[in-house]
């Protein structure tokens, strides 16, 4: 990676993965300026992950998981807040689970309902109500 302030490459100094958020915490410096600061990376689900819709492979959309979670999540006081956290583990196992890039809609409905029976049962019944979920 280069320098944000000077364009010349950089070294990693240190690095840690962040379980919770399933990303990796770097802190970085450049030789040339001296700048010493810190990344995270973490997967593009867009580009890395296929969604398989019958004979289709269409991209997995984060966004489109975290309004499912969120419309399951509404009876709840800090809904948005929880539907992102849910989202973020939904997302780990997904990649847990992803096998050759892909991965069957239902698995995904499956493992969201998982999910969300564990923390709340009025969400599961309400995610259960408008989506497919395989036995």
């Amino acid at each position: 990676m280069v320098c944000i302030y000077c364009g010349s490459p950089t070294s990693v100094t240190n690095s840690r993965r962040q379980k919770r958020h399933n990303a990796v915490w770097r802190r970085r410096h450049c030789a040339t300026c001296g700048a010493v600061f810190t990344t995270i990376e973490s997967v593009d689900f867009l580009t890395s992950v296929g969604v398989t819709c019958g004979s289709r492979v269409v991209p997995f959309s984060r966004d489109q998981l975290f309004i499912a979670t969120y419309e399951s999540c509404k009876h709840r006081k800090d809904a948005v807040h929880d539907a992102a956290a849910l989202t973020d583990t939904i997302c780990a196992r997904v990649l847990q689970t992803l096998t050759n890039g892909t991965l069957d809609k239902g698995t995904i409905a499956r493992l969201t309902y998982d999910v969300l029976a564990r923390f709340d049962s009025v969400a599961a019944t309400m995610y259960q109500a408008y989506h497919d979920v395989p036995a």
